[in-house]
């Protein structure tokens, strides 16, 4: 009997496959909000319309700053890179710093859209040698 009921689980698994859920991830290295063709030329209003464009569920940066004294030079003040996207795009932002950098921070960012829910697991203690 237990022999007959796994198979017939199994025929119901193998005869109504699951569907594949297709997710876009964009990656973008955004060199500090500065065009890499025409230096001192701010990028984010374009980078912020591509992205309103192509519409990815996850968008990972690179050489993000966040209230760097560099950002004066390009963007009049002090600026929060990810918030700024994150207002213009509608998605969430999230800012990882690497390192302290020119009286700010500097490092990774992610744009999710909002109905994507995250967890947050907090990584194991490391035992060291």
């Amino acid at each position: 009997m237990k022999q007959f009921f796994f198979a017939w689980i199994a025929c119901c698994l193998l005869a109504f496959p699951l569907s594949a859920q297709e997710i876009k991830i964009l990656t973008f290295n955004i060199l500090h909000g500065e065009r890499a063709d025409k230096p001192a030329t701010p990028n984010l209003a374009d980078l912020a319309n591509l992205l309103i464009q192509v519409q990815p569920e996850v968008i990972g940066l690179q050489e993000v700053d966040s209230m760097t004294v560099r950002s004066d030079t390009l963007y009049s003040g002090h600026l929060d890179f990810m918030k700024k996207l994150a207002r213009e795009t509608g998605y969430k932002g999230y800012f990882g710093k690497a390192m302290e950098y020119d009286s700010g921070g500097y490092g990774e960012g992610v744009l999710v859209k909002k109905r994507l829910k995250l967890s947050y697991r907090k990584p194991p203690k490391s035992r060291g040698w």
